[in-house]
């Protein structure tokens, strides 16, 4: 008779960590919908790094041709060519900011579309890990409920044995 007393008392503790089992499931799944949120999080750090270099560069860039210009217009050079060189110069500096906000632009598309579809991905998978999870949860409530009728059935079949 210890053995079924032994028994019950442990398939009465089994039904408590079924229930726990189930709500971690349900925990689970809110942190897997979480970490893939972080992966929009770094998508948008990560651009926003890019961008920055992009704006370093170009700043570099215009510095040095504005050093190049200014050394130029302080030279003893004169004529059709320095008119020229002085152009090509004012071209260059408006062409560097032509290609970083161009490029910067196609990052911020590309990041844009990046994101849109982590969402997409953030929202299927919460839908259906949620999902999962949820019907996971209700699947061990389900084994616990039936543990805790076996558990009082044997309890009751013990009492009878015993005269009680």
């Amino acid at each position: 008779m210890a053995v079924v007393g032994g028994n019950l008392a442990d398939m009465a503790s089994n039904v408590g960590r079924l229930r726990e089992a189930g709500a971690s499931a349900v925990t689970s799944g809110e942190d897997t919908t979480m970490a893939v949120r972080v992966l929009d999080d770094s998508i948008r750090s990560a651009t926003a790094d890019v961008v920055a270099r992009f704006e370093s560069i170009a700043t570099e860039l215009k510095a040095q041709i504005a050093h190049a210009s200014r050394q130029l217009q302080a030279s003893d050079w004169q004529g059709r060519s320095r008119e020229h060189a002085l152009q090509i110069e004012a071209t260059l500096s408006t062409h560097v900011d032509r290609v970083i906000a161009t490029a910067a632009a196609s990052l911020e598309s590309e990041a844009t579309a990046f994101r849109s579809r982590a969402e997409a991905l953030v929202a299927e998978t919460d839908t259906q890990v949620r999902r999962v999870m949820a019907d996971v949860e209700v699947q061990y409530g389900l084994l616990a409920d039936a543990t805790e009728v076996v558990r009082t059935r044997l309890e009751a079949a013990d009492m009878t044995i015993r005269g009680i």
